[in-house]
């Protein structure tokens, strides 16, 4: 019986000692404390969480008191809340809360030790004399075993109580400068997996899409930095921007304008990067962008370039197609730069000859800037229920009257880019359920026609990708020279007026400076009022017949 008295007699303490007023008198002093700073200690943290605008309906509690700052109202609250805690029926109820709360407490900040010492954070350097890991650990483990050792119902609530408020703050997503433990774990794992990654084991059968989209300004590309989105596959896309100047002008408003432009890719809710280059040219700005974006493996395979329209000036996408936030991000870039002032045509066609000498893919886009939001009008295009996807593959070496290079390869980057983009979905719509992938093509003869098909065919069954094969007898054969790109024209104006997005396959450009011009009007002929359409050069071929 006398082992019974250590659970039923709360006062066995009094009755063994010798002064029992004292342990009474030790038991108030203790209490009292404990009560103090607990309370204090509470107010302290309530007064932070509406600092932070964690929770609703407490900023009341944010403001202090003095040249201290003193947590009057949340002091206040603290003691009105303990208050409330003493109708409960009994004090063991109450010793078990406080034993979960200060066992969580431990609980949280052995783990955090343990934690911050793993990934190796440079700045973490605690004072603690005797201190590893391990017993960071060990404590995490024995504070939880204890917990619901001693009241497992209890522990359980808590526990959930506490993931709740965890999950509700991370969707919240507080602008609080906290320094965020998670990412410094994302950081140790990328740059373990970077150091992993081989470029050497780069295979064709898991090639993707990795773009750098050349921008001059976003007031006039919107439409297409939204599109290129959905093309790339699960591969990386960068997007990036010269500015013109003296680095010792220019470099003061780098950070600034980096931040415009994440709050713009966080906005459009696309999944990109932002690099932004200074250089006394446009070409050497791009040139520095296309040599050094990315890293190891994760560095742009394709270069998307917008249209040198020599006779246009750049504009401004309409605001009323765009979202406010979008347009009030907007806001902040500066008004248009006149391209034709910043790059000549000979400069810009250099620039395609240097993103194939750096042995990249090359897509030019043209007249995007006529092109709704493509997240959130996608259907609106034309009143279509169907998003259509046309692919142009033309023999290039009639249609340009010489035998190029790269018309296998340019052929594979046209064909993957347009079946990557009929797979996209956007936001909460299946565009694979409302896609039409067409592939054109023409003959010199009606004879050649079916075999035209079949051959089509052939290569779409090997490469795995369903689409509709349309081929074109040509009814005049005599064309000659410019005919030939104005007959490519037409032919896209009649049989791709419906389509939302076109990929017309082109050779690359001459190495004779003297005929850039005359390049670039042969560019301007073929795309000369389509919408949404990619002039696309491949410089490698990106689709693997094997599985």
């Amino acid at each position: 019986m006398k082992y019974m008295s250590l659970m039923n007699n709360y006062f066995v303490m009094i009755d063994i000692s010798y002064v029992g007023w004292l342990v009474s008198f030790g038991v108030l002093v203790t209490l009292t404390a404990s009560t103090l700073s607990s309370i204090s200690g509470a107010a302290l943290v309530l007064q932070a969480l509406s600092k932070d605008k964690l929770l609703p309906l407490i900023e009341i509690f944010a403001k202090g008191s003095g040249p201290a700052n003193e947590p009057h109202r949340a002091i206040f609250a603290a003691y009105f809340f303990s208050q409330l805690l003493l109708f409960l029926p009994s004090l063991n109820t109450i010793a078990q809360m406080t034993t979960m709360s200060y066992l969580m407490c431990f609980l949280f900040i052995n783990f955090a030790c343990f934690f911050v010492t793993i990934i190796n954070a440079p700045n973490w350097r605690p004072l603690f004399k005797y201190f590893h890991w391990t017993s960071a650990l060990l404590g995490t483990i024995l504070c939880l075993f204890t917990m619901f050792f001693v009241a497992p119902i209890e522990a359980g609530i808590g526990m959930a109580l506490l993931i709740t408020i965890f999950c509700y703050i991370h969707i919240r997503s507080p602008a609080v400068d906290w320094g965020y433990i998670s990412q410094a774990l994302i950081f140790q794992q990328l740059r373990k997996f970077l150091l992993l990654y081989d470029i050497k084991k780069q295979h064709l059968k898991f090639w993707r899409p990795q773009f750098l989209l050349l921008v001059a300004n976003p007031k006039t590309t919107i439409p297409l930095i939204s599109f290129v989105n959905s093309m790339k596959k699960g591969g990386i896309y960068t997007i990036g921007t010269v500015e013109i100047g003296l680095w010792q002008q220019k470099i003061q408003i780098i950070d600034l304008l980096r931040d415009k432009w994440n709050k713009l890719i966080e906005s459009l809710q696309i999944e990109a990067f932002s690099e932004i280059t200074i250089a006394p040219t446009v070409r050497q700005g791009c040139q520095n962008l296309i040599l050094n974006s990315g890293i190891s493996g994760l560095k742009p395979n394709t270069v998307i370039i917008g249209f040198f329209d020599m006779y246009q000036a750049p504009q401004a996408i309409n605001p009323s197609l765009i979202e406010e936030q979008v347009n009030t991000c907007l806001s902040e870039f500066p008004s248009l730069r006149e391209t034709h002032s910043k790059m000549t045509a000979e400069e810009y066609i250099s620039l395609f000859n240097d993103c194939i000498n750096a042995n990249k893919n090359v897509l030019i886009a043209r007249n995007f800037i006529n092109s709704t939001n493509f997240k959130t009008n996608l259907f609106s295009i034309l009143n279509s229920n169907t998003f259509i996807i046309d692919v142009w593959l033309v023999p290039l070496s009639e249609l340009w009257g010489i035998e190029g290079k790269g018309e296998i390869e340019t052929f594979s980057l046209t064909l993957l880019l347009a079946h990557i983009c009929s797979l996209k979905n956007y936001g909460t719509i299946s565009i694979k359920k409302s896609t039409k992938l067409r592939v054109f093509s023409f003959t010199s003869c009606v004879e050649k026609k079916k075999f035209e098909i079949q051959k089509l065919n052939r290569i779409l069954y090997k490469a795995r990708v369903i689409a509709d094969v349309v081929n074109i007898v040509l009814i005049d054969q005599n064309v000659k020279n410019f005919a030939k790109f104005e007959m490519a024209n037409s032919l896209l104006k009649e049989y791709s007026k419906d389509a939302n997005v076109v990929y017309f396959p082109i050779y690359g450009p001459p190495q004779d400076e003297e005929k850039l011009i005359e390049y670039l009007y042969c560019l301007d002929l073929i795309s000369s009022e389509i919408s949404n359409i990619f002039l696309c050069h491949g410089v490698s071929c990106v689709i693997s017949t094997d599985i």
